[in-house]
């Protein structure tokens, strides 16, 4: 059950909402999006208040600027915002400056204004409580709907708060639903599918997934750090002795909970590099000093899959191995067609597995495709999110 307000449980019509979305979408080389699947997420809470009059000022981020770089405005995105709602999305060169200020006064109701990228001002990730009255000022409702930043404490994410009442839109409401029934009273059989770099980072959510998963699949270089405090060659993967002995911890938690971790131990696909396009699968035993595992063999993934048939609950964030490399996509392409394919409740996130969804044309062929990559991760680590934490509680 979510717990927080949302827009239906207040008195909006008319009113001036100040909007915290979630617009960080990729673009080509001049800044037009090129994947618009964020834009569209948000469009149930937008239509809602633009059906009720409401004069809507939208603040988002837009990738990671050092200060002012034209390639992350959001001006190309409200073009697309405007073609996807089917009105026009005002844009400004400007956030907090007299050029916003004298846009948001001259919104009338049922208009929608998009402010400039707030990473290009230095006082959003310092979380400046002056700068977040500022834009606070810019409304009397804050709504957040930006999930894949609930995990974060800047000034237009958590700041705010301090300053007008807050609610979550519907965005933020199905997310946290959607995890929530797939952590909190999953259908079994559950099988997990996580992969990752950093064993150390994903440890909180190992937890969690160990208490409520039957079956867990490790995928990347997490993978290979396990394999090899199992006793396993892995050729020339690179780790430390820290990651080595968090493994160890790791494998001995999993056995004395009696979960299986599932790993690419039937059969392996190997490079001499990142860049190698030439595929060559053997088993694990055969793996050469300067041999790179970058995905699972076709024996493996098959044993994937047929967990995959078997499950009532799916949960994947994070692709099998380098699925960046089409000759390393197998793996990774093989499951997201299996889990799209499968009768289970299946809940997927992360960035990267959402580029391996939308490259296959999968995406609405899941139960739930969440927004959030470090967001839904630490929600399903059994974190507390800042932004969540920060709206009001249902009365």
């Amino acid at each position: 059950m979510f717990n927080k307000e949302t827009i239906k449980d207040i008195d909006i019509a008319g009113k001036n909402i100040v909007a915290r979305l979630d617009w960080n979408v990729p673009g080509d080389e001049t800044g037009e999006v090129t994947d618009d699947f964020r834009i569209r997420a948000n469009l149930p809470t937008l239509d809602y208040l633009l059906e009720r009059d409401c004069r809507v000022v939208i603040l988002s981020h837009r990738g990671r600027p050092e200060g002012r770089e034209a390639e992350f405005s959001l001006a190309p995105v409200a073009r697309k915002a405007g073609e996807i709602l089917g009105r026009e999305v005002k844009f400004v060169d400007d956030l907090t400056g007299e050029a916003a200020q004298s846009a948001v006064s001259e919104l009338k109701q049922g208009e929608t204004l998009l402010l400039e990228n707030t990473r290009f001002y230095p006082e959003e990730k310092s979380a400046d409580e002056e700068f977040a009255q500022k834009l606070a000022g810019y409304g009397e409702i804050f709504v957040f709907d930006a999930f894949a930043v609930a995990h974060r404490s800047d000034a237009s994410v958590v700041g705010i708060n301090k300053f007008l009442p807050s609610v979550a839109g519907f965005l933020v409401e199905k997310e946290i639903t959607e995890l929530s029934k797939a952590i909190d009273n999953p259908e079994r059989p559950v099988l997990a599918i996580t992969g990752g770099a950093k064993l150390e980072t994903k440890l909180p959510l190992l937890d969690n997934l160990m208490r409520l998963s039957d079956n867990i699949v490790v995928a990347g270089v997490m993978a290979n750090i396990l394999l090899h405090a199992m006793g396993h060659k892995v050729g020339k993967s690179v780790f430390d002795d820290e990651d080595v002995a968090t493994a160890r911890k790791v494998l001995e938690k999993a056995e004395s909970q009696n979960v299986e971790f599932v790993l690419p131990a039937d059969d392996i696909a190997v490079g001499k590099d990142i860049d190698d396009k030439q595929r060559r699968e053997i088993s694990l035993e055969d793996i050469a000093d300067d041999d790179l595992i970058l995905d699972f063999g076709a024996k493996s993934v098959a044993n994937i899959i047929e967990l995959i048939n078997k499950a009532n609950t799916i949960i994947w964030n994070g692709p099998l191995g380098l699925y960046e490399n089409p000759a390393f996509a197998e793996g990774s392409n093989r499951i997201a067609q299996a889990i799209a394919d499968s009768s289970a409740v299946s809940v997927v996130g992360g960035g990267d597995t959402a580029d391996v969804v939308n490259s296959l044309g999968l995406a609405g062929r899941f139960t739930h495709e969440s927004t959030g990559g470090g967001a839904s991760l630490d929600f399903m680590s059994g974190k507390k999110l800042p932004a969540i934490e920060a709206l009001l509680n249902k009365k």
